[in-house]
């Protein structure tokens, strides 16, 4: 009796468990694909937007694209979801997390400092929550030439 008891229980927190992480399971916005605001590109600066995942922490990784312009466009833009945690910090040019608890409902801007005049960079943003980690689709970027205005 007690035993039956018992295994009840623990059936039972078991079925509370998996509720409470099928619905904290975080999902990027299917409207997902990072854009860049050229209008506002700089020699130094760029900004994208992403629409936001709901209240996280997210993460800005940059590294610059190196190569011909063909192999450049060969990459693909979608991140390894599984590697997420396993990236090297020495290989990313910027690198930025910022707590969005209320962020906007449309876009959620970054501006990403610190970059070279007439470069080509590939941007991750990773969205985390509740110790899961969610990339968007990456996208490339490149700074203006000249700064000169």
């Amino acid at each position: 009796m007690l035993q039956a008891i018992l295994n009840n229980i623990i059936d039972i927190d078991i079925k509370f468990k998996l509720r409470i992480q099928q619905t904290l399971q975080l999902q990027v916005p299917s409207n997902s694909t990072p854009r860049e605001f050229r209008s506002m590109r700089k020699c130094h600066e760029v900004t994208v937007g992403i629409e936001p995942a709901g209240a996280a922490k997210y993460c800005v990784l940059v590294r610059e694209l190196r190569g011909s312009s063909s192999s450049i466009s060969s990459i693909t833009n979608i991140p390894d979801q599984c590697g997420l945690h396993r990236r090297r910090r020495s290989e990313y040019t910027f690198e930025q997390c910022e707590e969005k608890i209320n962020p906007p409902d449309k876009i959620l801007p970054f501006t990403i400092n610190k970059l070279q005049p007439g470069k080509v960079y590939l941007v991750q943003i990773i969205a985390q929550i509740h110790g899961q980690s969610l990339s968007y689709p990456l996208i490339d970027i490149r700074t203006r030439r000249s700064c000169h205005p």
